[in-house]
């Protein structure tokens, strides 16, 4: 069975683990090249030999210096973007992290939340008795609450579809099958998080193009989610990107899903702001602490689009065909300034020794550029993701709301994503259908907002059960 690639951590203190090492090196990417170049270099030599006369002699000497020093600064460039793109990703997952923990500080909630805040001793007043006194509005606080972090999962779930389109699809027009494969169960995660019109919102949004045979004759919630789910059975595995077909994606600037689950996160904030000029919510946040939730959005937002910027901005076009006109130049010379009477050894293995180094530098300067998407050292955004969920149920339990933490279950991840990650994140988060909670939500709102209010459509959760994956109604 084909395996997916998973970022490698290892021992930097070990020598014989990485030189033995295949998987994660540069070899899978060099070893045809480099065969080709001892090839070449075998042949120089015994040609040389057997006329008894060099090809040249010491030319390149000052082509190798220019073209170390071309490769070597792209190796730093390459490694400085790298870093870059780590540092915005931590970043971006500790911004959603400290938001989450400010929304759940300072909502005010009811009685019960102010009994839990201001007890004396934790031993003798425990959750169990904290919720007693929860009120009306702890449970309309819950309900803002629970916004806030099904919204921030989803937002990291977001940023990691991100990550499999944006090189090829949003940069090149298309994507393989593989990612599209991945980008699917991707949707099919966002389903147990978002209601049907926030889904349907970023599937739009997402742009990638189905072909006319891969639609549902009638487009429809429940059509287009069964062919979702078609794809994932007992036996399910990724697809390879030499298997099947490439899929289009719409290349017009628009709005991203990122930036759409965004954009909720914000009205979710506005919506429940208490602001005693237009409404009379006391159990809500304050209206001094949204313009500290809008600093988080905005640097949400910068951290993303510094990664964006960092997937779609390749290296100038003139410099890479300088460096690599270069390099192929000085390899393809190097075996015939050597003279022959030095012997096989310094004809043959020195040459390709060259090579692994200049062809691996190249190599590592091309892997480094961007660290985002499913390759092997590619960043291990899963990992961030799992992280932020169990955060964000910690914190739930911190503030006694047991409202909030009880409309979210775990599921256990199916193997391919388990796979993927070089931690165990062997579960997944998703909303439970809680039918009493939804119901008296639409009470509480149709009394703000009129009869009209709502639409029924509720996050549905996407399970795994039985190694078969399904959408719980």
């Amino acid at each position: 069975a084909w395996r997916l690639p998973v970022m490698i951590l290892y021992r930097n203190d070990s020598w014989l683990g990485p030189i033995l090492a295949w998987t994660g090196t540069v070899w899978p990417h060099i070893w045809l090249s480099w065969l080709i170049l001892v090839l070449y270099a075998v042949a120089a030599f015994f040609s040389e030999e057997v006329l008894g006369r060099n090809a040249g002699s010491m030319g390149h000497t000052i082509l190798g210096g220019t073209m170390s020093f071309l490769l070597i600064f792209r190796a730093n460039q390459a490694y400085a973007r790298y870093w870059q793109g780590r540092t915005f990703t931590t970043h971006l997952f500790v911004e959603m992290r400290d938001m989450v923990m400010f929304c759940c500080l300072h909502t005010r909630g009811g009685q019960g939340k102010a009994r839990w805040q201001w007890r004396s001793d934790s031993t003798t007043f425990t959750i169990a008795e904290k919720t007693h006194y929860d009120d009306e509005h702890d449970r309309l606080a819950s309900v803002f609450l629970a916004n806030v972090v099904r919204l921030s999962c989803a937002l990291g779930v977001c940023f990691k579809m991100h990550s499999r389109v944006c090189s090829d699809g949003y940069c090149c027009g298309k994507i393989g099958p593989y990612a599209k494969w991945m980008t699917d169960w991707d949707r099919l995660r966002l389903r147990g998080l978002l209601r049907k019109d926030e889904w349907e919102q970023v599937t739009t949004a997402l742009g990638i193009l189905e072909p006319k045979e891969h639609m549902p004759r009638r487009r429809n919630d429940l059509s287009e989610r069964a062919s979702l789910l078609s794809k994932f059975d007992d036996e399910a595995e990724p697809p390879s990107d030499q298997d099947g077909q490439d899929f289009l994606v719409n290349l017009v600037p628009s709005m991203r899903p990122f930036v759409v689950i965004l954009f909720h996160i914000k009205c979710e904030v506005y919506k429940y702001m208490n602001d005693s000029q237009y409404n009379e919510m006391p159990w809500a946040l304050k209206e001094r602490f949204v313009p500290t939730i809008a600093k988080h959005c905005s640097s949400i937002y910068f951290a993303y689009e510094m990664v964006n910027q960092s997937m779609m901005t390749p290296l100038p076009l003139p410099y890479v065909h300088l460096n690599k006109t270069l390099l192929c130049a000085f390899l393809m010379s190097f075996p015939c300034q050597l003279d022959f009477k030095l012997g096989w050894y310094a004809n043959t293995v020195i040459p390709g020794l060259v090579a692994l180094a200049l062809l691996g530098i190249d190599s590592i300067a091309t892997e480094l550029e961007n660290p985002f998407g499913d390759d092997t050292n590619d960043l291990d955004i899963i990992e961030q993701i799992h992280l932020l969920e169990h955060e964000c149920m910690d914190i739930l339990e911190l503030c006694a709301d047991g409202i909030a933490r009880d409309n979210f279950e775990w599921k256990r991840a199916p193997d391919f994503i388990v796979d993927q990650s070089c931690k165990p994140s062997t579960e997944y988060l998703c909303l439970k259908y809680e039918l009493p909670l939804i119901a008296w939500r639409e009470q509480e709102e149709a009394k703000r907002w009129g009869p009209d209010f709502g639409t029924g459509d509720e996050p549905l959760a996407a399970c795994v059960e039985g190694e078969r994956v399904f959408v719980s109604e």
